[in-house]
């Protein structure tokens, strides 16, 4: 569990706060700490991020935190906000024999506006707070654009279905095993999309008997329009090209990795051979008009093998 590996870096004297992470030994002010989640939740432009209530993070002390007392104070905070307020996820662990709150936050409705009370009239009653280090100030005009820009050029995936095999040729002139991962998405873009193949990153993981047996990176390869029943392609919700593929509307497409295992990492697959084996992939995407990456993770587990002459395919389901 990601909260508990932290305590356990503090306690090691090792610096875990970042861009997503913030602890704190107590929370008093439901007003600053409004201030505080809106500016880190508005900053980590819909990533999600982990506070820990209840840790020292100097020390590594544990203070036993009430989940009671905290449940009402956060619906304190939540009166703050203008209109939309982040999803906060109340975990309690338990620790040493001590209660450490744990809240996981949403960011994806960003941005996140605060309520103020000037004494002045004429002075503005909102303002969007924005994480600056592990501090928080006023967000700027930058600031806004990356939270409107990127979120109107980030589309929404939404896993229908994955799958693949591996084939192997042995022969009397070479060997060689090739990967094929396929991932298909419903995707429903806010804004005509760009996916440029040269800003993706595939991690390619082979294991057996849960011992890494092979590691590899490469690109994406391609993006497809999905066959149909009937075997024709829709194409007006895509263009699909060499190099990059355009989405301009919301309909499936095939994410393709085919990879040649190299030479010097050739693997010796025979029938018995493949039991146990698990082949994981990791791609991640980089768009256009925007800093944020897509992560997708697959994990593929051999169910059938079949053979024709010098052909050995593995054929691979979740």
């Amino acid at each position: 569990m990601k909260t508990i590996a932290i305590i356990e870096m503090v306690k090691n004297n090792r610096p875990v706060e970042d861009d997503y992470v913030e602890i704190k030994r107590h929370v008093h002010d439901p007003f600053k700490i409004a201030q505080r989640i809106g500016g880190h939740a508005n900053a980590a432009r819909g990533e999600e991020i982990l506070w820990i209530i209840g840790l020292d993070e100097h020390t590594g002390e544990i203070y036993d935190t009430n989940l009671g007392e905290l449940t009402v104070f956060i619906a304190a905070i939540n009166k703050y906000f203008d209109d939309i307020t982040p999803k906060i996820n109340i975990l309690n662990i338990v620790y040493e024999g001590k209660s450490v709150i744990a809240l996981n936050i949403e960011t994806n409705r960003s941005p996140y506006v605060v309520k103020i009370q000037p004494e002045d009239k004429y002075l503005p009653e909102f303002y969007l707070p924005w994480r600056q280090g592990t501090g928080h100030r006023a967000a700027k005009r930058e600031d806004m654009f990356k939270v409107f820009l990127e979120e109107s050029f980030r589309p929404e995936l939404e896993k229908m279905a994955d799958g693949g095999y591996l084939n192997y040729t042995n022969n009397t002139k070479q060997s060689k095993v090739f990967i094929h991962g396929r991932l298909y998405y419903y995707v429903t873009p806010k804004n005509e999309t760009f996916i440029p193949y040269h800003r993706s990153n595939v991690e390619i993981r082979i294991t057996r008997d849960r011992e890494l047996v092979y590691s590899y990176t490469c690109q994406l390869s391609r993006i497809q329009i999905p066959l149909q029943r009937q075997g024709a392609r829709v194409t007006n919700n895509a263009s699909v090209g060499d190099y990059q593929a355009i989405v301009h509307l919301p309909g499936m497409l095939e994410f393709c990795i085919d990879e040649r295992i190299i030479e010097g990492a050739l693997l010796e697959f025979k029938e018995n051979d493949l039991r146990g084996t698990e082949l994981r992939i990791k791609m991640d995407l980089g768009l256009v008009y925007t800093e944020k990456r897509i992560t997708e993770e697959l994990e593929m587990h051999l169910t059938k093998l079949n053979r024709e002459e010098h052909l050995v395919k593995a054929q691979w389901n979740n």
